[in-house]
């Protein structure tokens, strides 16, 4: 198999953007993608699959 990967530029200056519309913009246009093709959704993330280990402490960062 293989993945397809469609980069569009969604702002021309990011600095000129408020706080979080990067990230509601990417996610409107993720939904419509979706809805126009469910088919090709995939979701690969495995938030279910792996158990959380115990949280370790470590020096900050």
């Amino acid at each position: 198999g293989f993945y397809e990967l469609t980069l569009i530029p969604m702002s021309d200056d990011v600095s000129a953007t408020t706080e979080f519309e990067m990230t509601e913009q990417y996610v409107r246009l993720l939904e419509q993608t979706i809805q126009r093709n469910p088919s090709y959704y995939l979701w690969t993330h495995r938030r279910w699959k792996h158990k959380r280990t115990a949280p370790t402490t470590s020096a900050p960062l």
